[in-house]
């Protein structure tokens, strides 16, 4: 099988010159584009550090095996919280193969736009699960929009939500091995610490109203 290497923002321009820069889940579009985005990240699972064969963002898709069946919100929401915590588990490429599915077939999540200027320096990294990284960034999303339901949600909660998902499943790789930390995250993270991502997103917004 052919890979595609380099950073994940070498991978996402496929999918991000058709969409203006942003990945955007419509409700006429979310069928196509989700396929395309497990089609397009089975092809470039390179950029994960593979300790196991199948060890990539959605490596348990193949020619031959049908795609799951859309789990429930509760489901959804009860792995997110177990890809937080260890993102390296054998079971974790099945997962979020799973999540994919749901983000793109479940009503409750709606549509789905994932804006890359809050995690610029991810995209620019070669961090080994940059890959995995990324996705959790968009399940904590669909996390966030699939518990406001029926309720507006403000772009900037979506986006926290994404952020912190993707730093505690950050924090759970560091926590069994130094090597897998990176500069942008740690700084992130602090951030976060200090109660201040809602200011890093804020100023993000206002860096690009410029």
């Amino acid at each position: 099988m052919s890979r595609i290497k380099g950073t994940i923002k070498d991978r996402l321009k496929t999918i991000s010159t058709c969409t203006n820069g942003k990945m955007t889940y419509g409700f006429t579009s979310r069928f196509l584009i989700g396929l395309s985005l497990c089609f397009f990240f089975f092809r470039c699972s390179s950029g994960s550090r593979t300790i196991h064969q199948h060890d990539s963002i959605l490596t348990p898709f193949s020619i031959d095996t049908p795609t799951p069946d859309p789990v429930s919100t509760t489901e959804a929401i009860q792995l997110i919280t177990v890809l937080e915590q260890d993102p390296l588990s054998e079971d974790a490429p099945a997962q979020r193969t799973i999540l994919t599915v749901w983000v793109v077939a479940s009503p409750d999540v709606g549509e789905l736009v994932l804006d890359e200027a809050y995690i610029h320096g991810l995209l620019d990294s070669d961090h080994p699960y940059s890959s995995e990284l990324f996705l959790q960034y968009m399940v904590g999303i669909a996390r966030a929009q699939a518990l406001a339901g029926s309720t507006p949600l403000e772009k900037q909660i979506a986006v926290e939500s994404g952020l912190r998902s993707m730093l505690a499943a950050h924090k759970s790789l560091i926590a069994g091995d130094e090597s897998m930390r990176d500069r942008f995250l740690d700084e992130l993270d602090r951030i976060r610490q200090f109660g201040r991502l809602r200011l890093y997103i804020d100023k993000v917004d206002k860096s690009r109203d410029r």
